[in-house]
């Protein structure tokens, strides 16, 4: 879902919080911004195996205006 936000917002997130103490450093801010560079140029993302025994493609639910993501898919 952050691949479907501004970049502001996204910076915002990325600087007050550090994943990698929970997940690791495949989740550090510039892996992240990595993966949010990929999902904005093929449009989806994928489970890189990051989820162990989890995968699928996962779309962001919008909000008609603004088009922002809000929320997630059961």
């Amino acid at each position: 879902m952050l691949s479907f936000l501004p970049d502001r917002d996204i910076d915002e997130y990325l600087g007050r919080v550090d994943l990698t103490q929970k997940w690791g450093p495949a989740d550090s801010a510039g892996e992240i911004r990595a993966r949010i560079t990929r999902t904005r140029k093929t449009g989806y993302s994928l489970n890189a195996g990051l989820v162990v025994g989890a995968a699928g493609i996962w779309p962001a639910p919008f909000s008609v205006a603004p088009a922002l993501p809000r929320g997630r898919l059961p």
